[in-house]
């Protein structure tokens, strides 16, 4: 996936206005779908007619994609990473994906644990010491704790923990499947 441009790169210009905007006035049909996209006759996306994004056609999930970038054999010398919601959102899943192979290693791993601001207490908990295959996404595990509210409480962040001298993670990408609270 190196060097691929877009096919049509649309840049949204502070202060502007959508780029697609769509008013359907009101009405019986003022509640549907504005813009619908299918695959094999089923909904693929779609944006609701209050301009949300609709994905799966009904769902309510949404996700966030966060970049974290190298993770180095010692993480306990590294910040939380913190990430801020705008909403009280419900966490349904957590994926974990790098870009570069790395080894299984039963003695030298991270721990890394995605923790709730709002209690404090962890939402999801992985060991790096499978490894991971390059580009793959792979779900975190069972997720706890996936309620966090509005306010100054509205954030998540990671807090990496090194087995013996850990292990070095290029490109560590999370992705936080999540719904509207």
């Amino acid at each position: 996936m190196a060097d691929e441009l877009a096919v049509i790169n649309m840049v949204n210009p502070p202060g502007t206005g959508p780029i697609i905007r769509i008013d359907q006035g009101a009405g019986a049909g003022a509640a549907i779908d504005s813009i619908t996209f299918n695959t094999g006759g089923s909904e693929f996306f779609s944006v609701d007619s209050n301009g949300l994004p609709d994905p799966g056609g009904g769902q309510s999930k949404r996700s966030v994609t966060i970049h974290y970038g190298d993770l180095p054999a010692n993480a306990d010398a590294l910040e939380p990473f913190i990430y801020r919601w705008e909403k009280a959102v419900t966490i349904t899943n957590v994926y974990i994906a790098t870009n570069t192979t790395v080894a299984a290693d039963a003695i030298n791993f991270n721990t890394l644990v995605l923790t709730n601001k709002t209690s404090d207490a962890a939402i999801v908990t992985y060991s790096t010491a499978p490894g991971f295959a390059q580009n793959v996404w792979t779900t975190m595990g069972a997720v706890t704790n996936p309620d966090i509210v509005a306010g100054t409480s509205s954030y998540c962040y990671l807090v990496p923990t090194k087995t013996v001298n850990g292990t070095a993670v290029l490109g560590l990408t999370l992705r936080i499947e999540f719904t509207l609270a």
